[in-house]
């Protein structure tokens, strides 16, 4: 790699070469890019309860139907394809929505704080003494 020369004026008016080399600058560049990521990392780590709190206020369609319920554990088995919507009424929040296929089991369980789909955990923050209602949006 060929070094690139530059003059500059020291304090005393003399004039001095430079030699800068791009190869030295490059070796010094991860270090600047480590510096970089630290901080766009300090950045961004707000950026995940905002990311959580922004998936929770997904919203209830008007023509969804109300399917169930209460404080205590909601069941619901899908007569057709859709999407269920399980919402926590003192929060006014979506805690999760999901496509649901003719057949499939919903529960949602606040004293064991999940809702599952088929058996598989689907939301794993339900909030105890809450209320949850169950929608249901027909495909």
């Amino acid at each position: 790699m060929k070094p690139i020369a530059t003059k500059s004026r020291n304090d005393e008016g003399n004039s001095k070469s430079h030699c800068f080399c791009l190869h030295s600058f490059v070796r010094s560049w991860p270090h600047f890019g480590f510096v970089a990521l630290l901080i766009l990392a300090g950045a961004t780590t707000g950026c995940q309860q905002d990311a959580a709190t922004a998936a929770r206020k997904v919203t209830v369609p008007d023509d969804a139907k109300v399917i169930a319920e209460g404080t205590g554990t909601l069941k619901y088995r899908a007569l057709q394809d859709g999407r269920i919507f399980v919402f926590d009424v003192e929060d006014q929040l979506v805690d999760t929505a999901r496509h649901v296929r003719a057949g499939q089991d919903v529960v949602v369980d606040p004293a064991s704080n999940t809702a599952t789909l088929d058996g598989r955990k689907i939301v794993e923050q339900l909030k105890v003494g809450h209320t949850h209602r169950l929608y249901f949006l027909p495909e």
